[in-house]
């Protein structure tokens, strides 16, 4: 089943830090695109110290690249996730090796 990513850069205040995404890539696997977006989580306001960790986030498979937009105006994309656990493994394992990131999760 496919959803609509709306392509933005996110950023969120959190209790003891914030994270934002900052960049978006499209990683071939298998002959088929798939969105990748990375992004940082800093604990910068809690008591007991600081630390932060890049990590990335696969809305999934392009479908169709900028065909809509969503309510705001953004662009956005048909994406269908990546549901297959053998898959995210894979895919987890090529972003890990291509881009410096401690933390795949998928849609």
């Amino acid at each position: 089943m496919t959803r609509l990513y709306s392509h933005d850069r996110h950023a969120a205040q959190a209790i003891a830090g914030h994270f934002e995404l900052d960049r978006e890539v499209r990683l071939s696997h298998d002959g088929r695109d798939v969105l990748v977006l990375l992004g940082t989580a800093l604990v910068d306001t809690a008591c007991c110290g600081t630390t932060g960790m890049r990590y990335a986030v696969v809305p999934g498979y392009v479908v169709d690249w900028h065909s809509a937009t969503d309510g705001k105006g953004r662009r956005a994309s048909e994406v269908d996730p990546v549901a297959d656990p053998a898959e995210q493994r894979a895919i987890g394992r090529s972003i890990r090796a291509s881009h410096t990131v401690t933390q795949v999760v998928f849609w």
